[in-house]
């Protein structure tokens, strides 16, 4: 989440998704570490979590911190909810209002076409390497061609 924080300019994210080990709906936040040196006064998600949720854990470090969901549904509800207290957070501290809510399907599937996008690189300059090395084949007979030439001569 934070990649696509520094990518979109955000200085929050929030996202949700399946916890892998225990197959619970989570909520996660974070607050980009830069943003959070530059202005230690600013809230973290962690905070604005305890606030949010008075009922409910909130585990993980302060500035990336989660928060379990009974549904998958309720979770997209609290990210939603924890991007907006965001959002208001820093508006109250009289910085600039940035936050953005980042889906973690979202996040697979631009993986996905990033990794795509690194195969086809790699295959254009698989490909221009083997034109290099014909060139250079090709080079290396006519140099033998002019000096066999010159040998006749």
């Amino acid at each position: 989440m934070e990649k696509l924080a520094f990518q979109s300019g955000a200085w929050y994210a929030t996202g949700w998704g399946i916890d892998e080990r225990t197959r619970t709906p989570i909520v996660r936040a974070i607050i980009r570490w830069d943003i959070s040196a530059r202005m230690p006064n600013l809230p973290t998600p962690g905070t604005v979590a305890r606030s949010l949720w008075l009922t409910r854990n909130v585990i993980g470090h302060p500035a990336a911190p989660s928060v379990a969901a009974t549904s998958e549904a309720e979770a997209q509800e609290m990210a939603i909810q924890w991007a907006r207290a965001l959002a208001d957070a820093v508006a109250k501290s009289a910085a600039p209002t940035v936050a953005t809510l980042i889906s973690e399907t979202r996040v697979g599937e631009m993986l996905a076409e990033i990794l795509q996008r690194l195969e086809q690189i790699l295959e254009s300059q698989r490909q221009m390497y083997q034109e290099y090395l014909e060139l250079k084949r090709r080079q290396v007979q006519l140099l033998e061609r002019a000096s066999g030439a010159r040998a006749a001569d």
